[in-house]
């Protein structure tokens, strides 16, 4: 009944946040939200499996949380931000499109020598050219062991593939442009559509298919926020639209399980139990946690500011801070592997206590909503712009924060600036660089 409770006041929670958006479907309170109705459904289908009742605690963890998220997103709408933008969505000017073969060449480049480089791995490890076996160990030493034993790539080819990743979000949004306007430039939706596949496929070469899934949620909430920017977001989204985005989920779902195999996940037998362990098995591993015993965390912030906490104990030499791992402990149902993910609210607890769950999630909520607002229409007339292309990288944080603690984990990473730097200059180079003798001329482009 716990559960079944929880689903209903998030169904609740989830129609009253996209209501009070005016209807706008990538709202963070709404991306946000509506998993979690999806990981309660798939957590309810499952107690009798898992044999399990939640206790009430866990519910009230995740409303609480919830709700004060949304305070996040009404205080980030109160926040005073500049407003020079033109509102609808302009045809993109002053872009060669031809540039983005450039683009293409170099993704291809970098991940042809990437693979290059990898099966000269897989001989050195003894599984030879096995792509599977190498993309499994690379991946499993990248979780789970120390850097010393991870395949090194060169100092190039490491740059290159952050420029890749930084790029491969610019192509999405400008995937999502050129097929709302793709009786304007044809051209430019075939480019992107080739581009953005090889970023797709070349971001499974590194053994997950977080960077694929990363990289499609973008496209396809940048395609839904373009579309209610085109009519002034006076018009809903139609439903053959939404229809269209499921389907894409639908088949990026398949897409999922269609490379179980590829990268190593030979223990998946039935399709519904892999399922609930990436959707639902979170809230019964945070029920697990709320009512057993866990050690206090011994580092300020350790769980929730890791990514942060791993750097500076790199630069300034600070052992303690360097060797300890995450408190994710593997937990099993009625003989089941639930995983070691917990919801994105487990952090906030382990580490700071009631406080935390109150403050983290308003802090993230009001954070997303700036970007947001931001993003929502074009800074000085330029339909894709830096905002836009961050904001699509946030979408799968919203997202997959019923999972774990995607915003606090990238969001607020080294990585993420140098994302945001390599998104910026791409941008720049679309817009502003002269192919004729490289002139630059500069205008401002936030």
């Amino acid at each position: 009944m716990t559960v079944l409770f929880l689903l209903v006041s998030l169904v609740f929670i989830t129609v009253m946040a996209y209501k009070m958006n005016n209807g706008e479907i990538c709202a963070p309170a709404v991306l946000f939200c509506a998993p979690f109705v999806l990981c309660s459904f798939f957590a309810l289908c499952n107690e009798q499996e898992w044999n399990w009742d939640a206790n009430i605690n866990t519910a009230l963890v995740v409303l609480v949380g919830t709700i004060f998220f949304l305070f996040g997103t009404w205080f980030g709408n109160k926040i005073k931000i500049s407003n020079n933008i033109r509102e609808g969505v302009e045809e993109i000017s002053g872009m060669n499109t031809n540039k983005i073969y450039i683009l293409v060449f170099l993704h291809g480049l970098c991940y042809v020598w990437k693979l290059r480089c990898m099966f000269q791995f897989g001989q050195k490890i003894g599984v030879g050219n096995n792509l599977s076996k190498i993309l499994v160990y690379i991946n499993n030493t990248t979780k789970f062991s120390s850097t010393d034993m991870n395949i090194q790539y060169p100092q190039l080819l490491s740059i290159g593939l952050e420029i890749c990743t930084a790029t491969g979000f610019v192509v999405a949004c400008l995937l999502a442009y050129s097929l709302l306007e793709m009786r304007k430039n044809k051209h430019l939706l075939l480019v992107c559509t080739v581009d953005f596949a090889v970023c797709v496929v070349g971001s499974l070469t590194s053994g997950g298919r977080g960077g694929a899934i990363q990289l499609i949620f973008s496209f396809l909430g940048t395609f839904l926020i373009l579309y209610q920017r085109k009519y002034l977001w006076k018009r809903s989204v139609p439903l053959k639209y939404l229809a269209r985005v499921g389907v894409g989920i639908i088949l990026v779902g398949v897409g999922f399980f269609a490379v179980i195999t590829l990268i190593g996940r030979y223990e998946v037998n039935l399709v519904w139990r892999y399922l609930s362990n990436y959707i639902g098995a979170q809230l019964f591993n945070l029920d697990y946690y709320l009512n057993s015993k866990f050690e206090s965390s011994v580092i300020f912030g350790q769980e929730t500011f890791q990514p942060i906490i791993q750097f500076f104990a790199g630069k300034f030499g600070i052992s303690k801070w360097s060797r300890y791992t995450l408190d994710l402990p593997m937990v099993t149902a009625a003989g089941y592997n639930t995983g070691n993910v917990y919801t994105t609210f487990y952090p906030y607890i382990h580490d700071f206590g009631v406080v935390g769950l109150l403050l983290c999630p308003f802090i993230m909520g009001a954070i997303v909503q700036v970007i947001y607002r931001k993003a929502r229409n074009s800074q000085d007339g330029y339909t894709v712009d830096i905002w836009l292309v961050v904001y699509s990288n946030v979408i799968y944080m919203l997202v997959f924060s019923f999972f774990s603690n995607k915003i606090y984990e990238l969001l607020f990473s080294i990585q993420m600036l140098k994302k945001i730097l390599w998104m910026f200059v791409t941008l720049y180079y679309f817009y502003k660089i002269n192919r004729v003798g490289m002139k630059i001329k500069y205008k401002k482009i936030i």
